[in-house]
């Protein structure tokens, strides 16, 4: 295809948005890593939540085994709406995973604190 052709200025335009585009998505190293540090948070209050109520299962009086079931609906709900809008609204990756994991993150939190008093 050559420069004179009319669809010459249609990809050139094209290309340069795509480019546009992915600068805008782009995450930069602080970015990742304070991501990485927020997967962290979760992974590991989620495992100490996890085998503080396996310790506790032992004990026939727990209320621990139906809150555990009652409280995912809601805390899912609660971060696929807020990752979902998150995306909508055009934010970058990080921002979208991060706003879907700070309810999760939340809920893990309150749980491990009161599993440790």
């Amino acid at each position: 295809m050559s420069q004179n052709s009319p669809y010459a200025a249609v990809r050139h335009r094209a290309i340069t948005t795509e480019t546009a585009f992915q600068k805008e998505i782009a995450m930069t190293p602080e970015q990742m890593m304070k991501l990485q540090s927020a997967f962290t948070n979760l992974m590991m209050d989620t495992h100490a939540v996890m085998s503080l109520r396996m310790m506790g299962a032992m004990d026939a009086d727990s209320d621990e085994t139906p809150r555990m079931f009652e409280e995912k609906g809601p805390a899912f709900t609660e971060a696929i709406t807020a990752l979902t809008s998150a995306a909508l609204s055009g934010y970058r990756p990080d921002q979208i995973i991060a706003a879907g994991m700070e309810p999760l993150q939340r809920e893990v939190s309150g749980n491990r604190a009161r599993l440790t008093k």
